[in-house]
């Protein structure tokens, strides 16, 4: 067996032995007790379509940011906050005015 050939096969098995020994931690650490439940996830889903739009710096995208937050913290994880100062436009009013060739109309828009 050539050298290339056998430092292949060295690395191959080394791998192999890495990935059954990170299959077999994942086993002893995987608690699916600890997952939600599928009515909690979708109770979840339910209050936060309920929020409304989340447009950025509304009380709806607040709420649920701060919902979030307080979920990984409950999960052990670090959370970290960035703020950004974004200017924002809110139109008041929006139409469409169609004029095919005279009398025009205004065309309902959402």
């Amino acid at each position: 067996m050539t050298y290339s050939r056998r430092r292949f096969m060295q690395c191959a098995v080394s791998m192999s032995a890495l990935a059954a020994a990170g299959l077999r931690a994942a086993e002893r650490t995987f608690q699916p007790g600890l997952l939600p439940s599928q009515k909690d996830v979708w109770d979840q889903q339910v209050w936060m379509a309920k929020l409304g739009p989340k447009y950025t710096g509304n009380n709806a995208h607040t709420t649920f940011v701060e919902f979030l937050a307080t979920e990984f913290q409950k999960a052990g994880c670090d959370v970290a906050r960035e703020h950004y100062t974004l200017p924002r436009w809110d139109a008041k009013r929006c139409d469409i005015d169609v004029k095919p060739g005279g009398a025009g109309f205004k065309v309902p828009v959402t």
